[in-house]
């Protein structure tokens, strides 16, 4: 009886000390996770504090690059056209509000607002020297700004309708636009003076690029071709033809031999620029291919399209390296940053927004964050999916607004009619949209702003040029 009840007494001990034990541990559990708790707080609200967004904690804390994209929001409708500086310290965007914003890179941060067109500025341009911009715009003017005051310098008037794209020559004196009269004008850029006009193509020219050693100017037109010009005389050297339907980006490689082109056939083409052979056709976009630019090492191509996306591609191969998705309607503008680490892109969703194509993160701008299947793979963020299409099949579902109608052959079902008020009068414009009506846009928007999106690109190619720039393409 006696060892019965030692017996027991050592269970009771036992359990006893069991109890203690796990009494313990679950007190120990709760200790860590009020840690983590405040551990927590005190990270968000640092990162908080230091602008850091949700999607890139996780990659701060485990020390790799954010995955973020810094998206600058400053127009107040469509933006259309991104440039960095050459120095990579300045972006400009011009957008469908008239005007044209700059953005210290390294912060994000707005730094100027250019204003003075009277209509939707289509495209921006830096000089070699970062010093001035170039802005061509809807109302048929290209105007010149001091980069550091924001003063404007010049406005060069010569076009009789809008002007789509401007570019510098790389030793930046001379200036060519393009535009829906279906001319090139090249402008001496110190003085302001118009110093030829190029005529040739039958369509509006909406894309212009100089050859890296200045010699060669590429326009890109709605007549379905890529025209080839010597800087020097105007005189045309060679048509491109393969596009099956309107042309609307070119952009020379870094070394000057390879041509790129975009359209609405939704392909971008490679050309020998010596021989004007078509060398290969990159197919993969759902809609119109709107930009194109080429990494600094020539490398890579990038491609901004009317399906939302921006594809970047390995120029040797031909092959699609990745989609990145986050903006919400048609990518008007697609750049590298001179480094080559920085992608910027410009979107009718009225954002800008920068993109990490190196596994560094270079101040605010946000890179992509580095996977285990390439150094330069951009991650899955909060604002927008990159998707490595090497490992993945495309996130991109597109739907049949996304994909915008390009043939002559349109036939217009319904008409639509929009009353603006400006500030010194009221006009009333009508226009005939597509079968398939396109979202509207909330924001007002003046009578003689030209605006593009889905079928009306159409529009905006082949017919909105005729119109002085004076006609509101509704959208």
């Amino acid at each position: 009886m006696a060892t019965g009840a030692a017996e027991s007494i050592q269970a009771g001990i036992e359990a006893l000390q069991r109890w203690r034990k796990e009494g313990r541990a679950r007190l120990y559990r709760r200790l860590a996770a009020n840690a983590a708790l405040v551990l927590g707080t005190i990270i968000l609200i640092i990162f908080t504090w230091r602008g850091i967004q949700p999607c890139g904690w996780l990659d701060v804390l485990l020390g790799r690059p954010s995955g973020c994209p810094q998206t600058l929001g400053g127009h107040t409708v469509a933006a259309y056209s991104v440039a960095f500086s050459p120095d990579g310290k300045t972006l400009a965007s011009g957008g469908s509000d008239n005007t044209v914003r700059l953005w210290d890179v390294a912060s994000g941060r707005e730094v100027r607002t250019l204003s003075g067109h009277t209509t939707s500025v289509f495209s921006v341009a830096f000089s070699p020297d970062s010093k001035t911009l170039a802005s061509a715009s809807g109302d048929k003017t290209v105007k010149l700004w001091d980069v550091a005051s924001g003063r404007e310098v010049r406005t060069l008037s010569g076009h009789t309708t809008s002007v789509f794209s401007v570019a510098f020559s790389p030793d930046g004196k001379t200036l060519a636009s393009a535009s829906g009269d279906k001319t090139v004008k090249l402008w001496d850029a110190t003085s302001g003076r118009e110093v030829r006009t190029i005529s040739g193509h039958t369509g509006n020219v909406v894309s212009v690029a100089f050859s890296p050693d200045g010699k060669t100017l590429a326009s890109a037109s709605g007549d379905k071709t890529v025209k080839l010009w010597d800087v020097a005389s105007g005189r045309e050297v060679r048509t491109l033809s393969g596009h099956t339907t309107s042309v609307s980006s070119v952009a020379f490689s870094p070394d000057g031999k390879t041509l790129a082109s975009g359209g609405g056939d939704n392909t971008a083409r490679l050309w020998d620029v010596a021989s004007g052979q078509e060398v290969r056709t990159f197919s993969g976009h759902t809609g119109n291919v709107v930009s194109l630019a080429f990494s600094p090492d020539g490398k890579t191509l990038a491609s901004a399209s009317g399906d939302k996306t921006v594809k970047l591609w390995d120029v040797a191969s031909g092959r699609e390296v990745r989609t990145i998705s986050g903006h919400t309607d048609i990518v008007f503008s697609v750049t590298f940053s001179p480094d080559g680490k920085t992608l910027a892109s410009a979107s009718w969703d009225k954002t800008v927004k920068l993109w990490g194509v190196s596994g560094r993160n270079i101040g605010r701008v946000a890179p992509g964050s580095t996977s285990t299947a390439s150094a330069t793979t951009l991650q899955a963020t909060a604002q927008g999916r990159v998707t490595a299409t090497a490992e993945a099949e495309p996130t991109l579902t597109p739907t049949p607004t996304s994909t915008p109608t390009f043939t002559p052959t349109d036939t217009p079902t319904t008409t639509h009619t929009r009353t603006a008020t400006l500030p010194t009068s009221t006009a009333t414009s009508t226009h005939t949209p597509s079968p398939v009506p396109p979202t509207p846009e909330p924001t007002p928007l003046p009578q003689n702003v030209r605006e593009f999106r889905g079928a009306q690109w159409k529009y905006l190619m082949e017919e909105g040029g005729r119109n002085s720039g004076h006609t509101h393409a509704t959208v």
